[in-house]
């Protein structure tokens, strides 16, 4: 597994995933939590 530094500028409330496989098919979710704006 590859693991990129974290750069975000995000509030510690959100998380980014991506996950891309070895035929490059990618999958990836975005979640916010504890704020007034949420979207997966």
């Amino acid at each position: 597994m590859n693991l990129s530094q974290d750069e975000s500028i995000e509030l510690p409330s959100t998380s980014h995933f991506n996950v891309v496989d070895s035929e490059g098919n990618v999958v990836s979710i975005t979640t916010t939590i504890e704020n007034v704006f949420a979207r997966v």
